[in-house]
């Protein structure tokens, strides 16, 4: 039996991207964010995942992994994190 574990929260690792440039169009527009990917096509009620899952994305990139273009592309989101970390 899986034993459920708390979620790894750090303000900061999330406060690391100020002043960053977003690793998906290197936009260095103050708008980048620490951006929780959750698995590609997450239900809105599902938990959030842990703050090391996160890409440093601006506000536009953010926009498009959540509800645009590329909300449903595992490779594209698993790329960004890595990119992040």
């Amino acid at each position: 039996m899986f034993q459920k574990t708390r979620r790894f929260e750090s303000k900061k690792l999330r406060g690391a991207a100020k002043g960053q440039s977003c690793v998906c169009c290197g936009a260095q527009d103050g708008t980048v964010v620490g951006a929780h990917l959750a698995p590609a096509g997450h239900d809105w009620g599902s938990p959030k995942v842990h703050d090391w899952l996160i890409a440093w994305l601006c506000s536009d990139c953010h926009y498009k992994a959540d509800h645009g273009e590329y909300r449903r592309d595992y490779g594209w989101r698993t790329n960004l994190i890595l990119a992040t970390l």
